[in-house]
């Protein structure tokens, strides 16, 4: 079913939810976009906001039992990719939220570039600035909309696992499709060189970077949820660390604050070559496999599609994630790897746990499949007395 009006508490949203019939609400258009006898496929997968297809696409319907998800010591966690998809994995039986990014709750709460509503005053292209007004309603304070939309966004995630923690990934628009953001094309660049923690440093996202720190903070002490904490991306040196570290401060998101913990996104080279030192500052450490991968085994950004998941198990790769590891633990810190795919080996499970990794997060669909081989690696490790059964 498709409408042009309605919303999840319309008549049509309530049949369609009792009789189990795919729909999508609210469209505005729906009914002049589609031609009459059209064959259509609704995507409503990735989050509240439902993709209209052309023709009948194919899809595969994986049947889980939660029952047969056994224990593991290794805790099991879930990287969120999709925010809105959160009433779709809740049921998982996850011990919290391993990695959500900011910016992919600001792509799917706000729309809107947070520099386009800084600078909207600046903005002359009138395509852009008919889109923010008509997403933000014409605000007269677009500080307080954006402020307000992410702490929601931050909130509904926070909600959905609380009290399990949840870590949010800074943003640095790294993995953004520009086609999701109004404004994208004029403040970011996928060559930029300022990525990572340096895109917080400099003076002119700094005002916006304040505007993500206060909708942090507004959900961690306004609305109380403590069990949110933080994860920076792509910091390239110890000195960096620090800088960024004081800029949290100065936003009011210091170490410590109220339980809060700041986390390193560890995907570079440098990440591995001084595990130790960024252990030092770090509260703990969040090896993203797929970005260590790339960047210490050169692959594009495309590296999955091109078939080259088969050296996963790179010698150069596992002695980067084994120097991470040991850097975290002689520092007494957790490591938490996210990253992981179902079709991934079973001997780099093995390698993983065996290094004494202390949690995994993984994307919901992949869940079932990867806590399986997480137990069948500690069943190993345990056969050979490799893995301390009480260790927490």
């Amino acid at each position: 079913m498709v409408t042009d009006q309605g919303g999840r508490t319309s008549y049509a949203a309530r049949i369609c939810r009792e009789m189990k019939i795919p729909a999508v609400i609210g469209t505005r258009c729906g009914s002049l976009a589609i031609p009459d006898g059209t064959d259509i496929t609704l995507d409503c997968s990735h989050s509240e906001i439902a993709e209209v297809l052309g023709g009948q696409i194919g899809f595969r319907k994986t049947v889980v039992s939660l029952a047969e998800i056994s224990q593991t010591h290794t805790l099991q966690m879930l990287t969120v990719r999709h925010p809105g998809q959160h009433g779709l994995w809740q049921a998982l039986p996850s011990q919290g939220i391993g990695m959500v990014s900011v910016e992919s709750i600001i792509c799917e709460d706000i729309g809107i570039h947070p520099m386009a509503l800084l600078q909207f005053d600046d903005i002359t292209d009138p395509d852009i600035r008919r889109d923010i007004n008509r997403i933000t309603g014409e605000s007269d304070d677009m500080k307080a909309f954006f402020v307000d939309r992410l702490c929601e966004g931050i909130t509904r995630m926070a909600v959905s696992c609380y009290p399990a923690p949840i870590t949010l990934r800074l943003s640095d628009f790294s993995n953004t499709d520009p086609s999701s953001l109004v404004g994208f094309g004029l403040y970011e660049s996928h060559t930029d060189e300022s990525r990572g923690s340096r895109h917080y440093l400099g003076s002119t996202y700094a005002p916006a970077f304040a505007w993500e720190c206060e909708a942090i903070r507004k959900a961690r002490m306004a609305m109380g949820f403590e069990n949110i904490h933080i994860a920076v991306p792509g910091c390239r040196t110890p000195d960096e660390a620090a800088l960024i570290l004081q800029k949290l401060e100065e936003n009011d998101l210091g170490k410590g604050g109220h339980g809060l913990q700041i986390s390193l996104v560890a995907g570079l080279a440098g990440n591995a070559l001084m595990a130790c030192e960024f252990a030092e500052i770090f509260d703990s450490i969040h090896l993203d496999l797929d970005a260590l991968t790339q960047n210490v085994l050169g692959y594009g950004d495309g590296w999955r599609k091109q078939g080259a998941g088969s050296c996963s198990c790179d010698f150069a790769l596992m002695a980067a994630v084994s120097s991470i590891v040991k850097g975290a633990l002689i520092s007494g810190k957790r490591v938490t790897v996210f990253g992981l795919r179902e079709d991934s080996p079973e001997n780099l499970m093995e390698f993983l746990v065996l290094s004494g990794v202390h949690a995994f997060a993984h994307e919901p669909e992949n869940f079932a499949p990867l806590v399986r081989k997480t137990r069948s690696a500690e069943d190993k490790a345990l056969s050979h007395h490799a893995l301390n059964p009480n260790r927490t």
